[in-house]
């Protein structure tokens, strides 16, 4: 009696798990990058790209110990699915299953139709979705206090502060995350900056300059060759310059990737180049 109900149960709760990892990782699959996704503060259902993620985790891991307790629980039949009618010969369901999930597997890595087109379908769309967000100034713009984002990208902090207020957002202290600001006041991190960007001082200020806004978004998942033409440098530069560093790379290569490799920051891959144009 215990073993039929425990039986019932472990299948529901894998059916329910299965449903919520496949729901939450469709959402992930689907989102922008998480630096849009905190700026913009991107929701489906009213729950962050974060917190679908921590559900999706949480969600695969029951899944995984119902399918382990499913396993034992079903061993007997499973096992004559595996043996086919001889201990001995394998059945010819084993052999497809097994056939077709190494040439999913295959098939995605090696790159070919009709992953290929799934995935360049999904790269498509999440580009053409990211043109619809203001891109933040710099990388996790969000994580920066109101302050020092002021004083980097140059704008007057007296009238920032007047003209948030004028739209109804309170900020306590400067010296807070916009990401804190935004979520005390209930609006994302974009809607903050686009308040205060009205306020950059003039090029002719007698006051020193601070850095000026960087308009290279994305630029983790930016090719080099790419990169370099944005900058204004030829690809064939980019590399040559890199490789003077000691750093080999190539012009299709993502900048993420060459930083990863060589222990650096994408920033510091554009700094450099930008230093030695």
């Amino acid at each position: 009696m215990f073993k039929k109900v425990l039986r019932k149960t472990v299948s529901l709760t894998a059916l329910f798990s299965f449903i919520i990892v496949a729901f939450s990782g469709t959402v992930i699959m689907l989102t922008p990058p998480g630096r849009l996704a905190e700026w913009a503060v991107w929701r489906v259902l009213g729950l962050t790209k974060e917190q679908h993620t921590n559900i999706h985790l949480a969600a695969a891991c029951l899944f995984i110990i119902t399918m382990i307790l499913h396993i034992w629980l079903n061993w007997k039949s499973i096992w004559a699915y595996i043996k086919g009618r001889s201990a001995v010969k394998a059945s010819g369901e084993l052999l497809f299953s097994l056939v077709l999930t190494a040439f999913v597997i295959w098939g995605t890595l090696a790159y070919l139709p009709p992953f290929s087109t799934g995935f360049l379908a999904l790269e498509n769309y999440l580009d053409h979705y990211e043109d619809t967000i203001e891109n933040p100034p710099f990388g996790h713009a969000e994580l920066a206090p109101l302050d020092g984002l002021i004083n980097r990208m140059g704008f007057d902090q007296e009238q920032s502060l007047i003209l948030l207020e004028k739209e109804g957002i309170k900020v306590e202290s400067p010296s807070s995350t916009l990401k804190k600001i935004a979520a005390e006041n209930r609006v994302s991190p974009a809607k903050i900056y686009g308040i205060i960007k009205t306020t950059k001082k003039e090029q002719n200020s007698t006051e020193p300059q601070p850095a000026q806004e960087e308009p290279l978004s994305g630029l983790g998942r930016m090719g080099l060759g790419t990169l370099a033409n944005k900058m204004g440098m030829s690809p064939e530069k980019a590399v040559e310059l890199l490789k003077v560093k000691g750093i080999e790379a190539s012009a299709d290569e993502k900048v993420k990737d060459i930083a990863e490799k060589a222990g650096m920051l994408p920033m510091d891959v554009y700094d450099y180049l930008k230093e030695n144009m």
